[in-house]
Order: structure tokens, then C-alpha cells, then sequence
């Protein structure tokens, strides 16, 4: 889970410099790479019996963030995530979002809109979540 949310380590841009960084290169497949590399790396000097796929797994998190980010809903600018970075520096948005749009503010407003995103995201993922548990943990006949 803290690989999935890692691209959105940009936001830590504002507090450097004051700008938006949002859905840059942390949010492509050049960082789902990097990330998939590192784990792969860190299992390998850890001698883990499966680390290509534990750096398979966690190149995969990382990129399902960007690709939530590309079918949510998104009113700041840049428009959706920079998905093909560094092949292409083009922000990517669906044209028919299908999570909410969540807030940056502080407010109540902001933590409700959020709050209710998160439901809505839960109930859209929740089931294939279940169905694909159950289809790994189902007894051969």
C-alpha cells in the first residue's frame, strides 16, 4: 500500500518551492520501474527467495496509482498524470472519469468530498478485490 501511494510524494513539491508538482514524473511508468527495480534490488542483496517477483509486485503498485489518477476526476491543472514519463512529458486524463475528485485543501468541505471519494473507490474496488482473493485461495476440484 505505501508503494501505491508513493507517487503522490510529489506534493511535497509546494512545501519546497511553492509550486505544483502534481501528477509529474512520480506518477509514470519511468518511477513504476524505478521502484519495481529498487524492491527487486533490496531482495536481492536480502537474498529473498522471490524477489523478482516481490520487484514485479511493488512496479505494479506504484504504476496503479497513475492509473486510478488517469480515470479520476481532475479540475487542477496539469490534467491527469504524466503516465508515459519519460518516453513522453504529456499529461494523460480519461475522457470519461470514473473515481471522484479528491481535495488538497483543509477543510470540512475538503474532508468530506474526500471522505466520500474514498467510499466511492472502496465500493467500485472492494468486489474485484474479494473475487480475485477468492480465485487465489479456491481448492482445485
Amino acid at each position: 500500500m505505501a508503494l501505491s501511494t508513493g507517487a503522490d510524494w510529489d506534493l511535497l513539491g509546494r512545501l519546497i518551492d511553492g509550486h505544483n508538482h502534481h501528477h509529474g514524473p512520480t506518477h509514470s511508468l519511468g518511477f513504476a520501474v524505478a521502484a519495481g527495480l529498487g524492491v527487486w534490488s533490496w531482495g536481492r542483496w536480502r537474498q529473498w527467495t522471490r524477489a523478482s517477483r516481490a520487484g514485479l509486485l511493488a512496479g505494479l503498485a506504484w504504476l496503479s496509482h497513475g492509473l486510478v489518477d488517469y480515470v479520476s476526476c481532475d479540475t487542477s491543472l496539469p490534467f491527469g498524470p504524466m503516465l508515459l514519463w519519460p518516453l513522453s512529458r504529456r499529461h494523460w486524463i480519461a475522457p470519461f472519469p470514473i473515481f471522484l475528485e479528491t481535495s488538497r485543501a483543509l477543510t470540512w468541505a475538503a474532508v468530506r468530498q474526500n471522505v466520500l471519494a474514498m467510499a466511492w473507490e472502496t465500493a467500485l474496488l472492494l468486489p474485484i478485490l474479494v473475487i480475485l482473493w477468492r480465485m487465489k485461495n479456491a481448492r482445485p476440484a
